[in-house]
């Protein structure tokens, strides 16, 4: 009983690793989609600066800003 388990646990890895190799190449081949900035923020290669939503950056040069 413990031997189907273990193939299960160690299928279940593989199809991962394998899913993970798939997704790395993905986003190596197109790194400007979402998907590839994703993955780059995933891995730890790209970071990202989270705005308030009331940030100076996000309003149009139309409109005033105090800070």
């Amino acid at each position: 009983m413990w031997k189907a388990g273990f193939k299960g646990a160690l299928g279940s890895t593989i199809f991962a690793f394998g899913a993970l190799i798939v997704s790395i190449l993905f986003s190596i081949a197109n790194p400007d989609t979402n998907y590839g900035r994703l993955v780059k923020f995933v891995i730890g290669q790209q970071e990202f600066l989270i705005l308030h939503k009331n940030d100076c950056k996000l309003k149009s040069a139309n409109e005033d800003c105090i800070e």
